[in-house]
């Protein structure tokens, strides 16, 4: 078993924090994983944990997971800061040696972990930090992700009043393009999902697949009813994905609001972002490396834990193997002007 997958049982006893505290965990996302820690179950390190303001509101929780990148990292801090007194951030910190907060506020507390989590179990690191501290309604953020204003507490507000899961609509930092209004998943043709540029207005009324780790708020109930990510099979990308189709097929509603915006800086994000620029020894690792949303033991993974007839998930993983071939072969050959 992988050594990733023994660390990630160690996540099921959350930490113990007293209902007049409130806990902001950073978590921090390694890029070598250390197979002593994770033979040996080391425990978070938890700072001290501070009062609650009176003006805060411990039954909220934004949950951050960061590894280095000081600046994208404080810059998403402060920003939320800044957007209310209505919520406590709980940020995890697991294997930085850039980052360190340059923040003293008491809403925001730093739990220091393991690199071998990856995004995954540090998430759920974070979420059990925060339920543990009251929360009934907590938001999954990744630094690369700016909310401006209120928006936060506007996100809180919405998934509050409706009982359900509720995100923003995803827009470019630097443009304020939109480019993830929704997804939809459609496994038998090999796609795990299909986003949705567009704008819809308003809040969505439909049952809709969204992208975690990106201003999208879950009540408490919803981790009761499904679980936290599935960090044992995908430790670091499709595990949002998957928690989603998981809500979907439990008949708990996801909704997605146009009326407010996270801005994603989408200078570094999966490894195969652009097939175009991976030589073929690049494209291989591609197909390996954790820290590439092509990489194949995540795409089995989400495929046999989803596709709608699961003994045939291997069809839908070689669809998705096959096009993601050609894809990068037609656009290698477009790119060096050949075709």
């Amino acid at each position: 078993m992988p050594e990733s997958r023994k660390l990630s049982r160690q996540m099921e006893e959350p930490p113990k924090a007293s209902g007049d505290q409130v806990l902001v965990c950073v978590v921090t996302l390694g890029d070598k994983r250390n197979a002593h820690n994770a033979l040996t179950g080391s425990a978070a390190t938890i700072l001290s944990p501070v009062n609650t303001p009176p003006s805060a509101h411990p039954e909220r929780a934004v949950v951050l997971t960061a590894f280095d990148e000081p600046a994208k990292t404080n810059r998403c801090i402060s920003h939320l800061l800044a957007s209310g007194t209505g919520f406590h951030i709980v940020v995890v910190d697991h294997g930085s040696t850039e980052w360190r907060a340059e923040t003293t506020d008491e809403r925001v507390r730093v739990v220091r972990e393991s690199p071998d989590l990856w995004w995954a179990g540090a998430m759920n690191r974070g979420i059990d930090a925060a339920l543990a501290a009251g929360a009934e309604s907590v938001m999954l953020m990744n630094p690369d992700c700016v909310l401006d204003g209120d928006e936060a507490e506007q996100l809180f507000d919405q998934s509050e009043s409706m009982g359900s899961i509720v995100a923003p609509i995803q827009v470019d930092l630097d443009s304020g393009t939109a480019f993830c209004a929704g997804a939809v998943p459609l496994l038998s043709l090999g796609f795990p999902t299909l986003f949705e540029p567009r704008n819809r207005g308003g809040l969505t009324d439909r049952l809709a697949i969204v992208a975690g780790g990106r201003g999208v708020v879950i009540p408490r109930n919803v981790f009761e009813t499904i679980g936290k990510l599935a960090a044992n099979d995908l430790p670091h990308y499709w595990a949002d994905h998957d928690f989603n189709m998981r809500a979907r097929r439990s008949g708990i509603e996801q909704h997605i609001t146009d009326g407010i915006a996270v801005r994603v800086d989408q200078e570094r994000t999966s490894s195969a972002a652009d097939p175009r620029s991976l030589a073929w020894p690049e494209f291989r690792a591609s197909l390996t490396e954790p820290r590439s949303h092509r990489n194949l033991p995540s795409i089995r993974a989400f495929f046999r834990r989803n596709y709608p007839i699961r003994p045939l998930h291997r069809i839908g993983t070689g669809l998705y193997l096959a096009r993601y071939y050609t894809s990068w072969a037609v656009r290698r050959l477009l790119s060096r002007g050949n075709l």
